[in-house]
């Protein structure tokens, strides 16, 4: 499975009365769109006039965006290119709206998918899965993926997976404090997450001497001018550390990394056998304020710079 980006000019649809195809959906909005074969999304619902705040209207938006999926049709609701971009736009919307319409939304969406053709359900699941849940993936967000997990085990609560997911996503959650640790650095002494001067900001990176993806990573932030710029202003602290085992790796390649950054390791294995962190892949990533409380988890590196910039 791809994944496509979403195409909808967000803030039009927040605050502007109308945007994009005017439709009949069902559940209040009429019928559904009878030529479905020509569409490549779902075009956006209309929002009331007498919806006149952000909240609201982004709240009426993210309710009523699949109105004009008519799950019951199978080529319609099988359409995984029209379910894939149509998703795409509806997780874009999902931010702006309060967390109760988010999980209205996703509740509403995923009865309709479920009462709908065979395997609606199963393919809307696996778009979110793959979109929200892997972590490989730009969009991830175990915040937004939450209400997913949550509308499973409402109906079933032995699933081992989903229980297994929820437990990941409630570990570390931004506002909670973030675990101590102690690790050695590049000159062999004894550093800790939690001792650093006051009013610092932490990045904390794990990753790995061998791994593609987070060489990406130090080159897009040895390339970020706005983090570049705080870590010498003193505002924020950029800690890499490695939790694997190869130290001969580890010595040879930290000695290319940038010399403003605090770069170590943790010989003895305390975080991944403690489980102090939830990792799922390298590298990964959390901002952490300077009362060590977490900001953001497990980001995308993307996220991290937009919210430092």
């Amino acid at each position: 499975m791809r994944l496509v980006k979403s195409t909808l000019l967000t803030t039009c649809l927040l605050f502007a009365a109308a945007c994009g195809s005017k439709y009949n959906g069902k559940n209040g909005a009429g019928n559904a769109l009878s030529d479905s074969s020509a569409m490549t999304e779902l075009p956006v619902p209309i929002i009331p006039d007498s919806l006149v705040t952000p909240d609201e209207r982004a709240a009426y938006i993210v309710c009523h965006y699949w109105d004009a999926m008519d799950f019951t049709d199978p080529v319609m609701a099988g359409d995984s290119a029209l379910v894939e971009q149509s998703f795409s736009n509806f997780i874009a919307l999902l931010p702006y709206a309060d967390p109760n319409s988010r999980q209205c939304a996703v509740s509403t969406l995923l009865d309709r998918a479920a009462n709908g053709a065979t395997d609606a359900y199963n393919l809307i699941m696996s778009t979110a899965e793959h979109y929200l849940w892997d972590p490989e993936s730009p969009y991830c967000s175990e915040g937004l993926y939450l209400p997913f997990v949550d509308y499973v085990l409402t109906r079933n609560k032995e699933d081992i997976i989903y229980a297994g997911r929820r437990d990941v996503i409630m570990k570390n959650r931004p506002g909670s404090l973030a675990p101590d640790f102690k690790v050695r650095d590049r000159d062999g002494n004894s550093i800790s997450l939690r001792n650093h001067d006051a009013g610092v900001t932490t990045l904390l990176m794990f990753y790995e001497p061998d791994c593609d993806r987070c060489h990406a990573a130090i080159e897009a932030m040895t390339a970020d001018p706005g983090l570049n710029q705080a870590i010498a202003a003193g505002s924020l602290r950029l800690l890499a550390v490695y939790i694997g085992d190869n130290t001969d790796a580890w010595t040879k390649h930290a000695s290319t990394l940038p010399q403003t950054w605090q770069v170590a390791i943790d010989c003895k294995s305390a975080i991944d056998h403690d489980e102090l962190y939830t990792i799922r892949a390298t590298p990964s990533f959390y901002l952490i304020d300077a009362s060590d409380t977490i900001i953001l988890k497990d980001s995308p590196l993307s996220q991290i710079l937009s919210a430092l910039n």
